[in-house]
């Protein structure tokens, strides 16, 4: 699972509400039931909280843009599949 190791090196960059998804992915699976995912949804979430983001975070089909290390990264939750890859794309 793909967990931030330290939070020195995390920056919430951005929210993306629905409806958004990731593109270009470098992981996916279905997160259904997944207490690994469910743990890392709430980390993710409680990061932007914490930095003063504001918005509907447990929503289907959306997208939070992180840096990690310098790099930016996206993590998306879009219809049970939990996706991290490198842009983000807003549905029609």
């Amino acid at each position: 699972m793909l967990l931030f190791v330290n939070e020195d090196n995390v920056k919430p960059i951005k929210f993306y509400p629905y409806p958004h998804s990731v593109l270009d992915r470098i992981h996916q699976e279905d997160y259904y039931e997944n207490p690994d995912v469910k743990y890392l949804r709430e980390e993710i979430v409680e990061l932007f909280k914490n930095n003063g983001f504001k918005g509907n975070f447990i929503d289907n089909k959306v997208v939070f843009e992180i840096e990690v290390y310098g790099k930016r990264i996206f993590y998306g939750f879009h219809d049970w599949i939990f996706s991290v890859g490198f842009r983000v794309h807003q549905l029609p």
